[in-house]
């Protein structure tokens, strides 16, 4: 955690502004403050609001943290099966040329 910010992040407001990445179009809310501004690939399309955030509920917290891990696991196998498939589609080419080459 940034050692600028409070240790509870609920405990003060915030000015931000919505903010457009230039290249992409990407949207983001981006936090303004000591003088620190967008990156420079990002441009500042409002005027700053201040916010202050309220918490969720403990539970609700946890269960939106379980289902993100859930679809990153998912993810995370997903790519592995199919880094698993294209090694096995790899080998069975090589073998493939050997078998063909030992023939001739």
């Amino acid at each position: 955690m940034n050692a600028e910010h409070q240790t509870d992040p609920f405990a003060q407001p915030y000015q931000i502004a919505l903010c457009q990445h230039i290249q992409h179009g990407w949207l983001t809310v981006w936090e303004l403050r000591d003088g620190i501004k967008a990156p420079a690939d990002y441009v500042r399309l409002s005027e700053p609001i201040t916010v202050t955030f309220q918490k969720i509920g403990t539970e609700e917290g946890i269960q939106e943290a379980l289902t993100a891990i859930d679809e990153m696991e998912r993810t995370a196998r997903n790519e592995l099966n199919r880094k698993l498939s294209d090694f096995a589609d790899r080998r069975a080419s090589l073998l493939a040329l050997t078998h063909q080459t030992v023939e001739s």
